[in-house]
């Protein structure tokens, strides 16, 4: 084991230590510290965010874009640290930190049998989200996620996630995996606003064109499963809510290529929406806009 991962074996578990001694509450408290800290003196990937921001929102003043910022790195450890968390909670505790949760249309696509995809974004908290969904519906997600390049700690995140049930599908395995999944009438969660290769197709995102991947839309394209778009935003209570809109597919276009262009457009869309909403609560970190 390399040095520096046993030093992020020891970092990890000596968190998780102290979370169980806690609780939760003290565990998102200590996040919102970290967090500030981190934004100012350890600021990992801070010129991005910045450059993200003022690409979205050309109109906020400089002050407006700072606080937005600063609690997006809040946001970033309260998730993770959350997740630590995870397998300190029992299945209704879980459940109860999705305090407003309308599942009936998600219920109501599971009965047809076609199987769902819960289309996300690194937004609010996605790990409780698919955890606490899970629960919710009664049906275990399986949550396409890419290994982690250190071992230790990919093996300590997949145990965290699956401690209720959930299971990890790793990317660059057989997509006839996740079509067998739908096929079953299974679930499969999905965190789709990576940014796609520079020859990906465009859709328009903050009014920028912005490549995005077209894995997810094509399997829904090809299987004909029912998809829902979906966010987990954190309320000031540090519980969550669902924001949820269902893929129409009646009215998508006919032709293959189109088809798949416009389903990644309307999840870009809902995520645009309720990113306008809750700025802070989107993970700026990542070179969406690279090309």
């Amino acid at each position: 084991m390399k040095i520096s991962h046993k030093i992020v074996f020891v970092l990890f578990q000596l968190f998780s230590g102290v979370f169980k001694l806690f609780g939760l509450r003290a565990t998102r408290l200590a996040a919102r510290f970290l967090g500030t800290f981190c934004y100012y003196f350890i600021p990992i990937r801070k010129k991005v965010v910045f450059e993200n921001l003022e690409i979205a929102f050309p109109q906020k003043s400089r002050q407006e874009l700072k606080i937005i910022a600063r609690r997006t790195y809040q946001n970033i450890l309260t998730t993770f640290f959350e997740l630590i968390y995870f397998p300190y909670t029992t299945r209704n505790e879980m459940k109860l930190l999705l305090s407003e949760a309308n599942m009936n249309e998600a219920e109501m696509l599971l009965k047809e049998n076609k199987g769902l995809v819960f289309w996300t974004g690194h937004f609010g908290s996605w790990e409780v989200g698919a955890a606490s969904a899970a629960i919710h519906l009664g049906k275990p997600f399986n949550v396409l996620a890419k290994k982690q390049s250190n071992a230790v700690m990919n093996e300590l995140l997949v145990r965290a996630r699956e401690v209720h049930g959930n299971k990890m599908i790793w990317l660059g395995a057989s997509v006839r995996h996740l079509i067998e999944v739908l096929k079953n009438g299974g679930i499969v969660g999905v965190v789709g606003d990576q940014r796609g290769p520079a020859d990906s197709p465009r859709v328009s995102f903050f009014g920028k064109p912005t490549p995005f991947y077209t894995g997810t839309a094509t399997i829904i394209s090809r299987t004909n499963c029912n998809a829902i778009f979906g966010v987990v935003v954190r309320q000031n209570d540090g519980n969550y809510k669902c924001e949820f809109e269902k893929l129409e597919v009646e009215t998508l276009p006919i032709d293959p290529k189109e088809k798949v262009k416009e389903i990644n457009q309307r999840y870009a869309n809902f995520l645009e929406k309720n990113i306008r909403q809750y700025p802070d609560q989107y993970f700026w970190m990542h070179k969406i806009w690279k090309y």
